[in-house]
Formats: structure tokens, sequence, C-alpha cells
């Protein structure tokens, strides 16, 4: 029933048979694609439909909503079936919720349709590390690094892989350089970090860990470390505002209680830590 596509249809028959001019009426089915699509055509598959769908799982996303997100992203896929960037936004939902399997297929897929997105690579480089693939994630984001140096994406996660390879001092020598390069990444300083922490590095790690959670005041993940780092090197105070501040901001989270609890016990408040244990629990 679609009337546009039938006027369409009925102009191109008219100049297949040669009795139309095709130049003029071709540019104005472009234009009206264009103006549709907010983009040149031959710059983009999406549709309208399709790209609204996407915009829409994404914010579904972000709050939290995988499974939401998950039905709009099938739909854009339903509209559009060529679509990259539904096929690896399905791909990072699926593997949020444990599917890697589901993961690695759908970025498998993006990057039949593209196969130069280092971001699609990048996903399917992280997906492959999740697996224990180590070997091809770190091959996976090394061909993201080729096609794009400066890649903060593949540089992060090949540091992240090596380490898991237990090539600790290559790991730490790539994150080293990502941050001097980025010095306003807090991902890099987040990822350096963890794993000068989780090597017993503690003095380092807060450093990088501060740099993280300054830049990026809102990461739970830096916050988190930064409190436990601040435990473990029994600087009490400290611990126990940043978890008194991570608790009221994610009271369902167990193991920030327990942080809490044992924050509280070092400031000898044993009445408040066992009221933490037991939410905890």
């Amino acid at each position: 029933e679609n009337k546009v596509a039938k006027k369409n249809l009925e102009a191109l028959n008219l100049e297949r048979q040669g009795k139309t001019p095709p130049s003029n009426r071709m540019t104005e089915i472009v234009k009206g694609f264009e103006e549709a699509v907010g983009e040149p055509l031959q710059q983009s598959s999406e549709t309208t439909v399709s790209k609204a769908l996407i915009a829409r799982g994404t914010a579904m996303f972000r709050q939290g909503k995988t499974d939401v997100a998950r039905r709009f992203f099938e739909q854009a896929l339903a509209n559009c079936p060529n679509s990259v960037q539904a096929h690896s936004a399905l791909g990072v939902v699926l593997g949020t919720a444990g599917d890697i399997d589901g993961q690695i297929k759908e970025e498998k897929s993006a990057l039949a349709l593209d196969p130069k997105n280092v971001s699609v690579i990048c996903n399917l480089a992280w997906a492959q590390a999740q697996k224990g693939l180590l070997t091809d994630s770190l091959k996976t984001y090394q061909k993201a690094l080729a096609i794009d140096p400066k890649s903060m994406d593949a540089q992060v996660g090949q540091g992240v892989v090596l380490f898991r390879m237990d090539k600790f001092e290559a790991a730490v020598a790539v994150l080293r350089e990502c941050a001097r390069v980025n010095p306003d990444a807090a991902r890099t300083h987040l990822a350096l970090g963890a794993i000068l922490q989780a090597v017993g590095r503690v003095d380092e790690a807060v450093t990088e860990l501060e740099l993280s959670a300054k830049l990026s005041p809102n990461n739970v993940e830096s916050r988190t470390r930064l409190a436990a780092a601040y435990l473990a090197l029994e600087n009490y105070p400290k611990a126990l505002d940043l978890y008194r501040q991570l608790v009221e901001r994610v009271p369902s989270d167990a193991e920030l209680r327990v942080g809490y609890a044992l924050s509280l016990t070092k400031t000898d408040d044993m009445a408040g830590a066992a009221i933490q244990f037991r939410k905890a629990l």
C-alpha cells in the first residue's frame, strides 16, 4: 500500500522503457531517501525505522533494561537485515546477558557486512576473550589496530588480554603507552589500575584508579576498586567514605555492603557493620 514506493516503481519502469529522462527522476528519488534517512544514501543501509529502533534499544541498554533492548535490536534486524549496527548491538546485549556464543555470531554477521568496522572487531575480540579464546582475541584486537592504530578500545583490550595470557610486563607497557597518548581516558587508567591491583601493586593501582574515578565520577567499577584499594592500604577513612557513597548509589550490591561493613569494623563501628553484613546476606 506504500504510495511512494508505487510511484517510484512506476517511474523506474518508464525509465526502462525510455519514456522519461532517468537523471531527473533518479535524483528526486535519491534526494527523498537522503532526507528521510538523514545522510547520503550510499553511506547507510539503515532504514528510518531501523535507526529509530536502534536508538531506542541503545537507550534501554544504557538504563540496564537488556531484555527490552534486545527486542528493539531484533525488531531493527527484522526491518533491516543488513544493519551492521543492529547485528553488533544485539551481540553486545547477548554477551552482557551471558550468551557469548550468540554475541560472537552476531559480531561475525556484522563483520561480513562491514569487514573494517573497528568497533565491531573490538566487540568480537571482547567476546572471544570472555570465551577463553585468548589467542584469537589478541589477533582480533591486533587486526583492529592494523586498521586504526589509535583505537583506544583495541589498545585497552589488547592490554587486558596480554595480562590474562600471563604477559604482565607487556600488558602494562601497552596500557601505559595508551595512557600517555590519551591521558584523559578513564577506562585506560581503570584497566591499568585493575591489573596492578591484581598483582598486589596496590600503591601504584591507587594512583591509576584515582585518575579513573576523577575522569569518570559515575563509573562504579573504578570507584569500587579504589575503595577496595584504600581498605587494603589501611586508609580506612577514605575507604569508609567511598563505600558509603557506593552503597547509597547501588543499594542492592551485596559485595559493596561487605566492603562497607569491613570498613566500619576498622573504625570500631561494630553495630553498623553488623547491620551491613545482615543486609548483604
